[in-house]
């Protein structure tokens, strides 16, 4: 910011009452935060106040068309105090989550199936889905994250299928499947500030992606385990709100996006390696979850 070097001496001394208060907070459009004490000088380009900068008391101003909002008498004790530590952060730089909610599978269901095959694949798309994240932030809107994602299901159910040879007493088959998908992403995430304890973040990241999937149509088929991975793309809405110094609420959506070219089929008898070409299995999802974040303070 530039120093105020047109203003004259005496407006100095004659706004130094006004500092001994400062209560003032200015918020730019690029969602930096400024603790001041603004100045009762007109402008119509500029906004001027009092700030702490390089450990010293500096006169200083910022446009107006660079400003998004500005608090008067926003904080009930005074902030520019010479006693108080001049280079506290007014953000978490670490920041931990953990989160878990509701998953979705988005492949399609092959129309042309029976059925009970059909509204089997469909339960198989749900699952619990579980999060823990780290965010190491460089500035109030910017940093980066590490996610591990969970996400896993169990069925068994039991469908009743028409017996030729004894219309009466339809046979009945127990189908049961079980997955194991996990996801380690590595990316980017923008912050905006809402209000002073709500933010709203959008994050994207790359990462791998590792697939288990067991399944067994009773005497249909032979109970098979499958294994694969590959890259993902992981893009990322969060809500918080603040609910103590340290401590947020978490609401948030997340869309995962991987494909699976070539898996590994393991049964009772065989242990081989399928190239699905140009038909790969889809794994991606979407996840709707809650949880808690904390910050650290270095």
């Amino acid at each position: 910011m530039k120093k105020l070097a047109f203003v004259p001496f005496i407006l100095i001394v004659y706004f130094l009452p006004y500092t001994s208060y400062s209560q003032d907070r200015i918020i730019t459009k690029r969602n930096q935060r400024i603790e001041c004490k603004i100045l009762p000088i007109r402008d119509k380009e500029y906004v001027y106040f009092q700030i702490y900068e390089d450990n010293e008391l500096r006169y200083t101003l910022i446009p107006k068309n660079n400003v998004k909002r500005i608090d008067r008498n926003f904080y009930k004790r005074p902030i520019l105090n010479m006693e108080q530590s001049l280079n506290k952060l007014n953000y978490h730089k670490l920041l931990i989550s953990a989160r878990a909610g509701l998953g979705r599978m988005s492949y399609q269901i092959d129309q042309n199936l029976a059925p009970q095959l059909k509204d089997f694949q469909n339960r198989e798309r749900f699952g619990l889905n579980l999060e823990l994240e780290i965010q190491y932030m460089f500035s109030e809107s910017f940093g980066i994250f590490v996610n591990y994602m969970n996400f896993s299901n169990n069925l068994s159910k039991t469908y009743q299928f028409s017996n030729p040879g004894n219309p009466s007493e339809p046979l009945e088959l127990t189908f049961k499947s079980s997955q194991l998908n996990q996801n380690f992403s590595f990316g980017v995430e923008y912050f905006t500030l809402l209000s002073e304890k709500a933010s709203f973040s959008v994050g994207i990241g790359l990462g791998r992606f590792n697939n288990r999937y067991d399944i067994n149509y009773d005497f249909l088929t032979t109970p098979t385990r499958y294994l694969g991975n590959n890259l993902s793309i992981l893009t990322k809405i969060n809500f918080s709100y603040k609910v103590s110094e340290n401590l947020y609420v978490q609401a948030g959506i997340n869309f995962l996006s991987a494909n699976m070219t070539k898996v590994r089929e393991i049964t009772e008898n065989s242990d081989i390696e399928v190239d699905l070409g140009l038909n790969p299995w889809s794994v991606s999802r979407t996840n709707f979850t809650l949880g808690l974040r904390y910050g650290f303070d270095f």
